[in-house]
């Protein structure tokens, strides 16, 4: 499901809302059950379709005039000889009652091969009326408890894994017999859809606690605030947001203090442009980069600014480095300054700090910087030199300006931590560091995090290990000022920046494969047109 931007929700928001539904507008639970169970076995049936589909032999297709009865007709058919194995895992919750919804629909449709584990039979569960109905359709139930060997076999003979052992709402970390079963799971060699959450991951949940690692997690009704911690995330493997029909007014009223964005956010957020804008009138950028060894950051820097719209960019350089950087641009003018401090008359935006240096030298030139009355972003070795003017007291804020890109390490740094320090959840600490210092932060990484210094947090989804490459942030530097030169306010700027980035590293992936980050301004060009509303 694309969101655009979609609140993200804690497990107590999200059962704040079932229970609402229920009571305000007469939405049965064994309803909202029947809808989540039902609508998650319609999309993992149709992953399992699509992979048969693309395995087959054409020549077992059924007639174009014949396809829609098949469809239609299916749970008439009988089982194939080729279906897969399935194992539907159920624990005592709303979550295994939905893996059961799920079982039964799989045995009455007959396509694959269905088996149902449950922690424990207990007919004051809600999902026992559906554990029934299984037994009835003759899907063989195994109790993990009683029939612990039959159970592991199941587990390790099946093709994909429905994990419904624990949902949202879990407290803390599994263990005993939960435990045993996400670890029995986890050796497995079948493929896991996890239901609502990989079953261990919930609000407290840390690196060291017992949770299933998914292929796909389908999560019900809004996406968890959990699933995008920093390594929940890569257990979550792919998630899909599965409307199950709870009333909009609901879902409109959830809190927005977290915002997941995507692509559909980039129509919203990118500034329109005039038909009649020249260059002046487009934006200006003035970019502060480049020193021996490091002169390539500025160079993307420079160009991923040149290709998101604004009107012209002006990169100052050490002279020392002048002759090595200005042969490897065109478009964008180098200019060469001894030291380079206040940015050139005109600049609407700047970016500090890729390839610059870190040396004592650059203290002055920073503070320079930060006293003119512009927007801008402090990037790589620019963070590191604004953590020493932080620390000596020469500075307190960034009056609401600045955007700060750091990664993971250059983020422990600026705040005094240890890298291996960074929680699991870094969102309270960069709301700390984001109001302390007036500046939107931006913590790259599988996962990034903007927040801004009101205490808004907006997540944009990464898991691309494509842009894992270096000179991938010294482009979304770029991006991010260009924006900002383009009219956007910092943190606007800093999540279509993000956004943008992302999509582009995307479709070069899926494209190229692995790629260098000299190959994603060109692809900014036309990603920047695409979003941007051309207006009169």
């Amino acid at each position: 499901m694309s969101c655009g931007s979609i609140p993200l929700v804690t497990a107590q928001q999200m059962t704040e809302i079932d229970r609402r539904a229920q009571q305000e507008y007469s939405i049965p639970g064994l309803v909202l059950m029947e809808n989540a169970g039902y609508r998650a076995w319609r999309l993992l049936d149709g992953r399992l379709a699509a992979e048969a589909a693309s395995t087959r032999d054409d020549r077992d297709a059924p007639p174009p005039n014949r396809r829609h009865l098949d469809r239609d007709c299916r749970h008439l058919r009988r089982p194939r000889a080729t279906a897969q194995r399935l194992l539907f895992v159920a624990g005592k919750g709303n979550n295994g009652g939905d893996a059961l919804v799920m079982a039964r629909h799989c045995a009455i449709e007959g396509f694959h091969l269905p088996t149902v584990l449950v922690t424990e039979r207990s007919e004051r569960e809600p999902g026992a009326g559906h554990r029934r109905a299984c037994e009835a359709l003759g899907v063989s139930v195994l109790d993990w408890q009683g029939e612990r060997e039959r159970a592991v076999e199941a587990i390790e003979s099946a093709d994909w894994i429905v994990d419904g052992v624990a949902g949202t709402g879990v407290s803390g970390r599994l263990s005993g017999a939960a435990a045993e079963l996400v670890a029995a799971i986890n050796q497995a060699a079948g493929r896991v859809a996890a239901v609502d959450c990989p079953s261990g991951v919930g609000d407290e949940f840390e690196p060291d606690f017992p949770a299933v690692r998914a292929d796909l997690t389908i999560t019900i009704g809004l996406p968890k605030r959990h699933l995008y911690y920093r390594h929940s995330r890569v257990l979550s493997g792919e998630i899909v947001v599965l409307p199950i029909g709870f009333p909009p007014a609901l879902i409109n009223a959830a809190s927005r203090e977290w915002l997941l964005a995507d692509e559909d956010a980039l129509e919203r957020l990118l500034p329109p442009m005039s038909r009649a804008a020249f260059k002046n009138r487009r934006g200006v950028v003035a970019v502060f980069a480049g020193a021996h060894g490091t002169s390539g950051a500025a160079v993307l820097c420079s160009r991923a600014a040149a290709r998101c719209g604004v009107g012209m960019v002006r990169l100052y350089c050490d002279r020392s480095v002048y002759p090595v950087i200005a042969p490897r641009l065109e478009s964008v003018m180098a200019v060469p300054c001894d030291p380079p401090s206040g940015p050139a008359a005109g600049a609407d935006a700047v970016a500090v700090g890729p390839g610059w240096g870190s040396g004592a030298e650059r203290e002055p030139q920073l503070a320079a910087l930060l006293a003119q009355p512009l927007p801008g972003v402090i990037d790589a070795d620019g963070i590191e030199v604004l953590r020493r003017l932080l620390d000596s007291g020469r500075l307190r804020t960034l009056q609401g300006r600045w955007v700060l890109t750091p990664h993971p390490g250059e983020l422990a740094s600026l705040c005094g931590l240890q890298r291996s320090a960074l929680p699991e959840n870094p969102v309270p600490l960069l709301q700390n560091w984001s109001a302390r210092l007036d500046a939107v932060i931006v913590l790259k990484g599988h996962v990034n995090y903007i927040a801004v210094p009101e205490g808004r947090m907006t997540i944009v989804d990464g898991m691309n290990p494509a842009l894992g490459t270096g000179g991938s942030g010294d482009v979304l530097a770029g991006i991010i000022t260009a924006l900002l030169a383009r009219g956007l306010n910092p943190a606007f700027a800093a999540e279509a920046g993000t956004v943008l980035h992302q999509v582009a590293g995307k479709r070069l992936f899926a494209e190229r494969g692995l790629f260098l980050a000299e190959d994603m301004p060109e692809r900014l060009s036309a990603l920047t047109a695409e979003f941007t509303r051309f207006v009169h």
